[in-house]
């Protein structure tokens, strides 16, 4: 089976998301200013890991994150764009798919492509190992990753997502 957009329930994007829950004006956080440049799935993974480092130590001094793109696709970037086709698929089955660190696997809530897409679909057919998905849906699988990893940040982190 090839899985596309067409087989999950509308999902919200993710700089929407973000919008929405930062309504609040951003307070400066004191010196501790981390940039992560490339809001791709790269930088998706390097924001994850810090997170989760940050949870790990349970540090307490405050800090803010600056998470830079060059348009509003985190998370994704352009090889997952959720605008693209559904007919661009990529080229691999989606058993192999997991956008967590197994490390960190107590510290958060750890789904893989298979286990998100168990619990999105809206079609009655099994998600079988073997099967392929479009780049659109790997988007989704990894804008998804990024709002739980929003969703997860530590009292004492702050993240700001720039869109230049």
């Amino acid at each position: 089976m090839i899985w596309n957009t067409q087989h999950i329930n509308p999902q919200q994007d993710l700089y929407s998301y973000y919008q929405e829950r930062e309504q609040k004006k951003l307070q400066p956080h004191g010196d501790n200013t981390i940039a992560i440049v490339g809001g791709g799935p790269k930088g998706l993974y390097g924001l994850n890991h810090f997170i989760n480092r940050m949870r790990l130590h349970q540090a307490t001094k405050p800090c803010k994150v600056l998470w830079f793109n060059r348009d509003e696709l985190f998370g994704c970037g352009p090889n997952y764009s959720i605008h693209q086709p559904d007919y661009l698929l990529i080229n691999y089955c989606i058993g192999h798919l997991n956008a967590f660190c197994d490390k960190y696997s107590q510290k958060e809530d750890q789904q893989s492509f298979m286990e998100w897409l168990s619990k999105v679909k809206c079609i009655d057919t099994d998600v079988q190992p073997t099967d392929f998905a479009s780049r659109a849906l790997v988007g989704y699988y990894l804008q998804w990753v990024a709002k739980e990893t929003m969703r997860q940040l530590p009292a004492n982190v702050q993240l700001q997502l720039i869109a230049e």
